[in-house]
């Protein structure tokens, strides 16, 4: 892994918003199944269809996203769909390194949706011996605080160059 890839700063913002978004989507549905069941009475399968709009909902916002991805700023568009965060960690490194950069960025991505259901299991265990609501409360902060460390680190991100949409610059 070339470390220089670190010297971008689109490139450093967009790799941690992936790791920490992707820890924040790791580390939500397993509390989301234990209040749906536990505390709502729903069945798996209920529970289980209870999220199929969110996934619709996540298609339907990527495809958008990948439209106005060119058009609209990276900055916006990553806080609210998510998908332009590969296209923000491979604009700004040398060509080069951009084939680096993708792979850096797609294992950061899924190491952090590995690493949040493992972390959201330690906080429901740590409130266990309460009621399995107040467990089911205190669990996600984990997925919120990495969610507001994913859209501080897009807002970090700066806007392309307009004129040709791709700036490979070094960052200082």
């Amino acid at each position: 892994m070339p470390l220089r890839l670190f010297h971008h700063r689109d490139f450093s913002a967009a790799d941690t918003a992936g790791g920490a978004m992707g820890a924040a989507m790791g580390g939500l549905f397993l509390p989301l199944m234990i209040y749906l069941q536990s505390d709502l009475g729903y069945s798996p399968l209920a529970a289980g269809a209870a999220t199929v709009p969110l996934f619709v909902l996540s298609s339907v916002c990527a495809r958008l996203a990948g439209t106005w991805s060119d058009t609209t700023s990276p900055r916006a568009l990553a806080a609210l769909g998510f998908a332009p965060l590969a296209g923000i960690a491979t604009r700004t490194p040398e060509p080069a390194l951009v084939g680096a950069a993708s792979g850096v960025f797609n294992t950061t991505r899924q190491l952090g949706g590995g690493l949040g259901s493992p972390a959201t299991g330690v906080l429901l265990k740590a409130h266990i011996g309460d009621t399995p609501t107040t467990a089911t409360r205190a669990a996600p902060a984990f997925p919120v605080v990495m969610l507001l460390i994913g859209l501080a680190c897009c807002a970090a991100v700066r806007p392309a160059d307009r004129g040709t949409g791709d700036r490979r610059q070094q960052d200082s």
